[in-house]
């Protein structure tokens, strides 16, 4: 359990998905689309260096340890996880610190996808017109469900960076 900077506890953080999720992690079309041209581009480089510098035996090797690297920093690196905080204070000061935070790492509310129960945060470079390199999974969610509880989903690096953030504010 970690203390929040503002009167929390977050009590758990894990999957908010399924085992199958391990099976097809792609939660969009736009992350699947972006990721076949991503292993297409890197299949055929690795190919081709390996063809001209190295032993073509080698090559199937190669290949399939490029692929289980690209798909756990890729798809897999955004299955959302699930925190939950128990808040010792009011709510509104816990949803302005997160706010702040993610703030500060580049993220800004989504004003069309938020109301009074649910909060979006999205990348700054996500919301400019003509912005196409980007995909939902970076988003994370503020869902303060009752006076006491709020849950967070978002990529688990997210997450992570907020629970050191509470820890470095703990210390000072």
């Amino acid at each position: 359990m970690n203390n929040c900077e503002s009167g929390c506890t977050v009590l758990s953080v894990k999957p908010a998905y399924g085992i199958w999720r391990y099976l097809w992690p792609f939660q969009t079309w736009n992350i699947l689309i972006w990721m076949l041209c991503i292993l297409t581009l890197g299949g055929l480089t690795f190919t081709a260096i390996v063809l001209l510098w190295f032993d073509p035996a080698s090559l199937p090797w190669t290949l399939t340890g490029a692929l289980i690297g690209a798909m756990w920093m890729g798809p897999y690196r955004y299955l959302p996880d699930k925190m939950v905080v128990a808040l010792n204070d009011n709510p509104s000061h816990f949803i302005q610190g997160v706010e702040q935070f993610m703030l500060q790492i580049g993220y800004i509310v989504d004003p069309y996808k938020s109301n009074a129960k649910h909060i979006r945060f999205r990348p700054k470079r996500s919301m400019k017109p003509g912005a196409f390199i980007f995909w939902a999974e970076e988003d994370v969610d503020l869902l303060p469900y009752s006076d006491n509880k709020a849950e967070l989903l978002g990529p688990p690096y997210i997450l992570e960076r907020l629970r050191r953030h509470w820890r470095s504010k703990r210390k000072t």
